[in-house]
């Protein structure tokens, strides 16, 4: 014999497994340091309720990672996806790279020093805009980033025409620049930048000799904005011959962020220096700071 009971339904609260789909790109390219990401990359993720700044679960600096180079990344090892809410709730989401596991206080990305300069993916923070109002029906979540640091290019050459110094008299110099803040720390959730009011001299230029535009070609990612004291910024060329040239970084220079600026420096035994200032555009904001010919010290 039936009772009412027969005609009850049993209703559960089941919240449906649907994953955010994470990928990311930077400015006009899907790139990390230069241009392309890299098999084992991580990002940083920050999950809110939706127009508020009430972290999600436990996806708070929650990390992330792609296997190769277009951009798709999926949770660490140990890590589960991001599932999406079932119930309506819009999610907002933040990134940053590269990953820290322990940020410093207020969700900052510190740098203490720029002085080694060997591993520039570690210097070259970007951060993301936010995506907003993400839910189980639009999981998709495009993250686009953007540098928030400097980037010196320094392309040296020997001047052959009027000097006797030769293009393989370059090999092996040290590139050093003074006068430049020691430290950094950014916000990640709102951007803000700090500067340390300290200054160093102690940055040494990652040199490349293998590049097209150049006998060397030396780089640095340094801290946005003016230094903060009286201190002259300076470039140092130390030949492995023992000749010395210096070059000053015009004093009313503002690096900015997301912006790199390109100098060709010509070394020769005496002469003039000159620049001439002209643009592009790249993934950084490139400024192409013209040509300095430089005499020995």
């Amino acid at each position: 014999m039936c009772t009412t009971a027969c005609n009850d339904s049993v209703v559960t609260d089941f919240e449906e497994k649907v994953t955010a789909e994470v990928s990311g790109t930077i400015g006009l390219s899907t790139r990390a340091y230069n241009n392309v990401w890299e098999s084992g990359d991580k990002i940083g993720i920050f999950v809110f309720e939706g127009g508020s700044t009430t972290a999600y679960k436990q996806y708070s600096n929650y990390a992330y990672e792609t296997t190769g180079s277009l951009g798709t990344f999926s949770p660490v090892s140990g890590n589960d996806p991001i599932y999406m809410p079932a119930t309506g709730v819009k999610l907002d989401f933040l990134a940053y790279w590269p990953y820290q596991a322990s940020l410093a206080d207020n969700n900052t990305f510190s740098i203490t020093s720029w002085a080694d300069q060997s591993n520039q993916k570690k210097l070259d923070l970007l951060l993301s805009d936010k995506v907003i109002d993400r839910t189980m029906a639009e999981k998709s979540v495009a993250l686009n980033f953007k540098h928030q640091f400097s980037k010196l290019i320094l392309n040296i050459k020997a001047n052959t025409e009027e000097s006797q110094l030769l293009s393989s008299d370059l090999v092996g110099m040290n590139v050093k620049a003074a006068g430049m803040n020691v430290s950094t720390s950014v916000n990640v959730l709102t951007g803000v930048l700090t500067n340390g009011s300290a200054v160093t001299d102690a940055i040494v230029l990652a040199t490349d000799e293998t590049s097209t535009a150049a006998d060397v070609q030396a780089t640095a990612i340094i801290a946005p904005g003016y230094n903060t004291t009286t201190t002259i910024r300076k470039v140092t060329f130390s030949l492995t011959n023992g000749k010395t040239y210096t070059w000053t970084i015009p004093s009313g220079k503002e690096f900015l962020a997301g912006n790199s600026y390109t100098w060709t420096i010509k070394l020769k035994g005496e002469g003039l220096v000159e620049a001439e200032l002209t643009a592009t555009i790249e993934d950084w904001t490139n400024n192409d700071e013209g040509e300095i010919n430089l005499d020995m010290d």
